[in-house]
C-alpha cells in the first residue's frame, strides 16, 4: 500500500536532499529520480513499521509551496544574531571604558581626598626599586614646583600687609 506524503527537494553543490518531515526521512543523492525512489522506499518502511506497531500515520505537516519560504533561501537567524551581538559588543565595549573612566575621575573630582586615599593605597604595593625611582620623581617635581609656591606665597604675604584687616574692612574669616 503506498502512502501519499509530501516532501522537500533542496538543491546543494553536487547532491539533491529529500526531506519528509510527516516520516522523518531524509535522503541524499545524486540523482534525483534516484534519490525520490529511495525516499519512497524508506517512507514505505516507516509506514509499515507504524502499521506493524497498530499506530495510526502521522498527520501530514504543512510544507510551504513557494520556493522563496524554503529553509534554503531564508537568511539564517542564527548569522545574523551573532552578527548583531558582535556589533553592539564592538560599539558597547570602548563606551564602558569610557564611562568607568569618567566616573572615576567625577568622583575624584568631587571628593579630592578620595585623590590622596587611592594614591596611598597604591603607595603600598610599590616595589622598593620602583619606590626608588618615586623619590626621584616627587624630588624633581617639588624642585619645579617650590620657586611657584614660594612667589605665590610672598604675594599672599604681601597682599596681607598691604591691606590689613581693620574696621572699615569685613574680616575673611
Amino acid at each position: 500500500m503506498k502512502s501519499d506524503f509530501d516532501f522537500i527537494v533542496q538543491k546543494r553543490a553536487t547532491t539533491y536532499v529529500f526531506v519528509a518531515k510527516q516520516f522523518g526521512v531524509v535522503v541524499r543523492a545524486d540523482d534525483p529520480s534516484v534519490g525520490i525512489k529511495e525516499l519512497e522506499n524508506r517512507v514505505e518502511d516507516v509506514a509499515a513499521q507504524f502499521r506493524e506497531a497498530g499506530v495510526d500515520l502521522p498527520q501530514k505537516i504543512e510544507v510551504p509551496v513557494d520556493a522563496r519560504e524554503s529553509v534554503a533561501s531564508r537568511p539564517s537567524s542564527t548569522k545574523f544574531l551573532i552578527l548583531v551581538l558582535l556589533v553592539v559588543g564592538a560599539i558597547s565595549w570602548p563606551i564602558s571604558f569610557l564611562y568607568a573612566r569618567s566616573a572615576s575621575l567625577i568622583a575624584t573630582l568631587e571628593h579630592p581626598i578620595s585623590l590622596f586615599i587611592q594614591f596611598a593605597n597604591k603607595v603600598d604595593e610599590v616595589t622598593p626599586g620602583r619606590m626608588d625611582e618615586l623619590k626621584l620623581v616627587v624630588r624633581r617635581l617639588a624642585a619645579k614646583v617650590a620657586p611657584l609656591v614660594e612667589e605665590a606665597r610672598k604675594a599672599i604675604v604681601k597682599e596681607q600687609q598691604a591691606s590689613p584687616v581693620g574696621k572699615d574692612q569685613p574680616d575673611s574669616h
